[in-house]
């Protein structure tokens, strides 16, 4: 599994959060599943989250407001495409 690690964010008004991207490489040459995930850098409340897409999307849809809106407030954020 490859990782690209995202530099910790911070918010004026929230608190911080990480997101990191996965490639879960596919078997026998199938295209890779990508992981998008943001934790908060403070305490975690509530449960985890997970975004799951519909026809033409991605993780990326949800990346943009979406996962940042709930990783800044305590939630473990993920989507996957």
């Amino acid at each position: 599994m490859a990782d690209r690690q995202g530099q910790p964010v911070r918010d004026s008004a929230e608190r911080d959060y990480r997101i990191a991207t996965h490639m879960i490489p596919g078997e026998g040459g199938l295209p890779a599943l990508e992981f998008v995930e943001a934790r908060p850098g403070g305490p975690r409340t509530g449960a985890p989250v997970l975004f799951v897409h519909g026809a033409f999307g991605g993780a990326w849809m949800w990346s943009e407001f979406f996962i940042p809106f709930f990783a800044r407030r305590g939630r473990h954020v993920a989507a996957f495409s």
